[in-house]
Order: C-alpha cells, then structure tokens, then sequence
C-alpha cells in the first residue's frame, strides 16, 4: 500500500470481550489498528471477526453484519444504535469501545 496515508483506530475491549480476541482473563484490552482512508466501520469489524474466530461469534456475527445482543458499541463515546451505524467512515485517531450490557439488581 504504497503511498497510502493510514492512521490508528484506538479499541478497548471490556469484560469477556477481551477474551474473543484472545486475551482469556483480561478485563481490559486495548489495540490500535491502521486504517485506510474510506475504511469503514464494518470493515474494520469484517477484518477483526476474519482475524479472531470467537470474536465474529461473541461480538460481530460476520454472517449478518451486526453488533450481537449483548454489546454496546461507543465510537469517540457516542453510543452506535443502528444498523446504518456500520457504514460511518472511520479516520485515524478515533476511539472505539466495546461494552458488555450489564443486567441484574
């Protein structure tokens, strides 16, 4: 990719979804990927899902492009609702963070 300008993506990962990115144990985990200008948000959780098999299970279903029940997804801590959500572009310095839904009393 040769004359390519890519900048990070910061991701944190907490509770068990540490864990579908291999990190069994941790309550915490943080990864700054590279993207590509134009990269979307679904793109960059197709290629997570690709890399990381329990990931694309527990998280994102790669199958029907969605965020599973059970995961709120914030970027630069604004809560993505909607499906339409997966077509924001994403650009170097954006902050994602993947939180477990809580439930109990």
């Amino acid at each position: 990719m040769s004359g390519v300008n890519m900048e990070n993506v910061r991701m944190t990962f907490y509770s068990w979804t540490a864990g579908s990115l291999g990190q069994e144990g941790s309550s915490e985990l943080t990864l700054e990927l590279p993207v590509a200008p134009g990269c979307t948000l679904k793109g960059l959780l197709d290629d997570l899902a690709g890399r990381y098999p329990l990931f694309g299970r527990d998280v994102y279903d790669i199958a029907s492009s969605r965020i599973t029940q059970g995961i709120t997804l914030f970027l630069n801590g604004r809560s993505l609702n909607s499906d339409q959500a997966l077509e924001t572009e994403l650009k170097g310095g954006d902050l994602l963070t993947f939180l477990p839904i809580i439930e109990g009393g």
